[in-house]
């Protein structure tokens, strides 16, 4: 017989050899299908340090990453990311000091 020091009388939380679900939930930054791995807004947001916000603001002026839409669930193939960040890409601007232009009195 389990005493409450034995294993078998703590009851277990986990659930009992059930499958895996078949798609994964909304909030995982991290998504595989068929081979390809896709951040979720949370995850992407988190990679690019903006809010997700932030993203749908970008993906309603069409400046954003490209997208998958799967139902309410916004994927972004990961893959295609460091292109779309080269397309924003923008040169330093040099500010020189001390070359500033006096009017003529």
């Amino acid at each position: 017989m389990p005493t409450a020091d034995t294993p078998e009388a703590i009851p277990s939380n986990e659930p009992s050899s059930s499958p895996a679900p078949a798609a994964p939930a909304p909030d995982d930054e991290c998504v595989e299908i068929a081979g390809r791995t896709y951040a979720t807004m949370t995850g992407l947001a988190r990679l690019l340090g903006v809010t997700p916000r932030t993203l749908s603001r970008w993906d309603e002026r069409r400046i954003g990453p490209p997208k998958i839409k799967v139902g309410k669930m916004v994927l972004f193939e990961i893959e295609k990311i460091p292109a779309w960040l080269e397309t924003h890409e923008r040169e330093a601007v040099i500010v020189r000091r001390g070359s500033s232009r006096r009017r003529a009195a």
